[in-house]
């Protein structure tokens, strides 16, 4: 919790509640164990309960060495906040992609856990025909997908940086998506990219 946060909820009283439960995204909180400590509404209804339970079922088989890697980075404090995307395994078995928004829980300097808030991506025919991407749409995908920002993208096609953001707008509209992330997904689902390795951290 930043300092800031912590004032403002000074401020604003000792008796604020925060309603985490009532969010419409899934929320868990597991720690540094692996072991998930606590689930809002929206968690259990996607996951089921599995408080008191390890993560490890929940993430589809390919990616949990993955995830294994990026809990141990948060462990040791070389990873914060960041976003990843996450075949996980709903109530019923089913494969569903998340883009998963975690957030290291510190103690005395130390991570003792980790806030996971979760959106699960619409499912996608995969039938459908994969959208025509221009040239340079694909090399600005493939930047995207590389993890270059804007300044960077730019300066690999060679052009101004408001160009390149000119071009990455033009490509989430053309995945009819709204950020870089959901576009990758979209992307590796049309078979325009290669698969991500899940052994990959």
């Amino acid at each position: 919790m930043s300092e800031g946060f912590k004032r403002a909820l000074q401020e604003l009283g000792s008796d604020v509640e925060l309603p985490l439960d009532d969010l419409h995204f899934p929320l868990s909180l597991t720690d540094v164990d692996g072991i998930i400590r606590w689930q809002n509404r929206e968690s259990i209804e996607l996951i089921g309960d599995r408080q008191g339970s390890s993560y490890t079922p929940v993430v589809a088989p390919d990616h949990r060495q993955a995830m294994q890697t990026r809990l141990t980075r948060f462990m040791f404090g070389t990873d914060g906040a960041r976003d990843d995307e996450v075949e996980i395994l709903d109530k019923d078995g089913r494969r569903r992609t998340a883009i998963c928004s975690s957030l290291p829980i510190k103690s005395g300097g130390k991570v003792v856990a980790i806030l996971t808030i979760a959106r699960i991506c619409p499912r996608t025919d995969r039938s459908s025909a994969a959208p025509e991407l221009t040239p340079r749409q694909r090399e600005t995908l493939r930047l995207l997908a590389a993890g270059y920002s804007t300044q960077e993208t730019a300066e690999r096609l060679g052009v101004a940086t408001e160009t390149a953001r000119n071009h990455i707008r033009a490509l989430l509209r053309r995945l009819e998506v709204h950020t870089r992330l959901e576009a990758v997904i979209a992307a590796r689902r049309h078979g325009l990219l290669e698969p991500e390795d899940p052994t990959e951290a």
